[in-house]
């Protein structure tokens, strides 16, 4: 029991009350301002980020680096088309889907895309076409808008469509340790419907608290050129042997992460 001992000041009645107020107040403040546990939230926004990395480190365009035949080389372009992503929680249900979304992943700038929004409060992984259905391949980018940013990619023609995957630089012609404008140049376009291959971003995430839910594929160059003679290789457009193998490695490439 709390006891009072009046006194002639003023300050110590004004006190009491305060105390006693607050005590009546505490059980009605801590059940006013507590309704549980907060559920997590059924959805939210969905993003696609691309980093490329060469083994254990991050890869920069332009770097130097040895070819499967010893020739020094470096590539100056390096873009890859990514289309209709869509997201599963960990029992395989789609949770986000996104069947006209294109989009181009340039090496030389900073790859992050949000996609729109994710139906649930976890993300498994995000899987996306490499390359372009044949549907959207072959159509028109001038009356399809899901192609617009794509127009680096697009042959000049709706028979061959679009590029899937361009991979341009130069290569050490004369061993002599150095790659300028007069070292031999190649260029390989991947394209054709044949060419197209499955890739994913894995997540195993909750939605945060704030900002979208960031679903990150990962390009490790290594994989993605290897066996690969630069020198020796001549440069091809279309689904020639070296675009094959390309494409192939590219979808390897982007496995390692899960």
């Amino acid at each position: 029991m709390l006891s009072i001992i009046p006194g002639p000041s003023s300050w110590s009645w004004r006190l009491a009350i305060l105390i006693v107020s607050s005590i009546f107040m505490l059980p009605a403040c801590r059940n006013d301002g507590y309704d549980g546990p907060v559920a997590p939230s059924d959805h939210g926004t969905l993003a696609l980020g691309v980093a490329f990395i060469h083994n254990a480190h991050v890869y920069e365009l332009g770097s130097i680096y040895t070819d499967a035949a010893g020739h020094d080389f470096r590539l100056d372009t390096l873009l890859i088309v990514l289309s209709a992503p869509y997201g599963v929680d960990d029992f395989g249900a789609t949770v986000a889907n996104f069947p006209q979304s294109c989009l181009l992943v340039d090496a030389s700038a900073e790859n992050f895309f949000l996609l729109g929004e994710l139906h649930g409060h976890h993300l498994h992984e995000l899987r996306f076409n490499i390359g372009l259905s044949p549907a959207l391949n072959h159509s028109d980018p001038a009356t399809t808008a899901a192609l617009g940013g794509l127009a680096p990619m697009y042959s000049g023609n709706t028979t061959d469509g679009h590029c899937f995957l361009v991979v341009s630089g130069r290569v050490d012609g004369n061993g002599d340790g150095e790659l300028d404008d007069g070292d031999p140049a190649f260029t390989f376009k991947s394209m054709g419907s044949g060419l197209l291959r499955n890739g994913m971003a894995p997540a195993h995430a909750d939605l945060p608290e704030s900002g979208p839910l960031t679903a990150w594929a990962v390009v490790d160059m290594a994989i993605l050129l290897e066996g690969i003679d630069f020198l020796a290789t001549a440069s091809a457009t279309g689904n020639q042997p070296i675009n094959v193998q390309l494409m192939d490695q590219l979808a390897e490439a982007m496995e390692q992460g899960h």
